[in-house]
């Protein structure tokens, strides 16, 4: 699904939007009221990317401005 909400919004074409933040690592964000929902999923991520190497973590609500609550949020930053 398409970014809808970011301060910083990136169009590329005939592809979804993505937002811009600025972080390090890999977080992976669920919207409080989705937590019973993908929570699990989100947690299974962050250690299937921990397993590779890749500096991951899931965190319990959106710290990003998004209107998409229903979705799991990857934020890819600066490797740490």
């Amino acid at each position: 699904m398409p970014c809808k909400g970011s301060d910083i919004v990136c169009t590329r074409g005939n592809r979804p939007a993505v937002g811009m933040v600025s972080i390090s690592g890999v977080v992976i964000q669920v919207h409080r009221e989705h937590l019973n929902e993908f929570w699990a999923t989100a947690q299974a991520l962050t250690s299937a990317l921990s397993a590779e190497g890749v500096a991951a973590k899931a965190e319990p609500g959106v710290g990003a401005k998004n209107t998409n609550l229903a979705a799991i949020h990857i934020l890819i930053g600066k490797k740490s």
